[in-house]
C-alpha cells in the first residue's frame, strides 16, 4: 500500500474512532430534551450545548494529541501525583455513583 492511501485509510478509522466515542444514543435524546426544557431561551441551551458537547471535545483531543497521546504526560504538567489521584477519584466516583447501582 502506497504512503498516501494509507493515510486515507487511516484517516478514515481514526474518523469512525472519534465519531464512535463521542456519539451515543444520548446524542439523540439530549438535544431535544434541552429545547424542550429550554423553551424560548433555546439560544442559550444552544449555547450551553455546543461549548460543552463540540467545543470542550474537540479541545481534549487537540490538548492531548499536543502532548505526547497520552492523557498521563498531559496531567504530569500539573503535578507527578496528580494523575493517579485523579483516576482513582474518578474511577472510584462513577463506580459508586453510576456504574454499581445499576447493578
Amino acid at each position: 500500500m502506497d504512503k498516501r492511501k494509507s493515510i486515507g485509510y487511516e484517516g478514515i478509522i481514526a474518523g469512525f474512532a472519534l465519531f464512535a466515542t463521542f456519539f451515543g444514543a444520548g446524542n439523540l435524546i439530549f438535544p431535544p430534551d434541552i429545547g424542550l426544557h429550554t423553551g424560548n431561551q433555546w439560544v442559550l441551551g444552544s449555547l450551553g450545548l455546543l461549548a460543552t458537547g463540540i467545543i470542550l471535545p474537540i479541545l481534549s483531543i487537540i490538548a492531548i494529541s499536543n502532548t505526547g497521546n497520552s492523557s498521563k504526560t498531559l496531567m504530569d504538567h500539573v503535578s507527578p501525583w496528580y494523575y493517579t489521584v485523579f483516576y482513582l477519584l474518578t474511577t472510584t466516583l462513577i463506580g459508586m455513583g453510576s456504574t454499581m447501582p445499576r447493578v
